[in-house]
């Protein structure tokens, strides 16, 4: 992991579970709707931005639980992942004018659960995923069961993973 001085990166949008809580309960009475987007977001870049983006045109409030360091490392199957640190990954999504509110949190379920929001976001690569992935289709399932929506957002797909990929297939130092 980049190490860096995590002081440097902070937000009035991330917050803490408890806190996200009172304020969903408070936007909801303004009768705001509720949008949630996960994920590890590595390092930010463009297939996150216009995920976000898409997410953010159908809901009034764009929550994003970003996953734990230690979550992330499992999930991504390299060694020294995450790039970033969770408080650095956490800052830069805050930054997205996208996003409204911003919580570190591993579990999907927990988060849904907590905030009840009206929808939950998933790129296309999670269409055809109910079937084959226990964890979202229990995701999937809460929410239905919560009267929330999912909705797949239509971007093109674009991982951390496949750019770590194309960096050490192609970009060659200079002879």
């Amino acid at each position: 992991m980049i190490r860096v001085e995590e002081g440097f990166y902070k937000s009035g949008k991330i917050v803490e579970q408890s806190d996200l809580i009172e304020r969903i309960n408070m936007l909801r009475k303004g009768g705001k709707s509720i949008g949630v987007c996960t994920g590890g977001f590595d390092f930010l870049h463009p297939g996150h931005m216009t995920h976000l983006a898409s997410a953010k045109k159908y809901c009034d409030i764009l929550v994003v639980s970003v996953a734990h360091d230690s979550l992330n490392a499992q999930r991504s199957g390299y060694k020294g992942r995450p790039i970033f640190s969770e408080k650095v990954r956490a800052y830069s999504v805050s930054q997205l004018k996208s996003v409204d509110l911003v919580v570190l949190n591993d579990d999907v379920k927990e988060i849904i659960e907590l905030i009840k929001p009206n929808y939950y976001f998933r790129g296309l690569d999670y269409l055809t995923q109910y079937g084959s992935n226990p964890d979202f289709a229990s995701q999937v399932d809460l929410m239905h069961s919560l009267g929330g929506k999912i909705i797949y957002t239509q971007d093109e797909k674009l991982s951390t993973t496949h750019i770590i990929d194309y960096i050490k297939r192609e970009i060659k130092p200079s002879p």
